[in-house]
């Protein structure tokens, strides 16, 4: 049996992905957005994606200055609607009762 491979921290995803070639799509500017990858997803017929920390990506918008609606508004239209294309990130909303539509 093989050891099981383990990518905990934004850190080592960023290496795997790195090193894995295919075509990924990383929210810029990297340095807000880095610290929220949370894993990736692998789909079939399709490049891997990485995942994002919703709630972690409005939390940081808030701490930065914005309310809460304004962090959702920002992220609704510069975000989930720019992502498009091969290889476009997944966001992750672990409050789904609580969604942002």
């Amino acid at each position: 049996m093989s050891k099981q491979t383990t990518r905990d921290t934004p850190g080592e995803i960023l290496q795997w992905i790195e090193s894995s070639g295919g075509c990924w799509s990383r929210l810029e500017p990297r340095s807000f957005y880095d610290k929220h990858i949370v894993g990736v997803c692998h789909r079939s017929g399709e490049d891997p994606a990485l995942v994002y920390s919703m709630p972690g990506i409005l939390n940081s918008h808030v701490e930065e200055g914005m309310t809460l609606d304004e962090a959702l508004e920002w992220f609704r239209y510069n975000t989930l609607d720019a992502c498009d294309g091969r290889g476009r990130p997944i966001f992750i909303d672990q409050t789904p009762f609580n969604p942002i539509h």
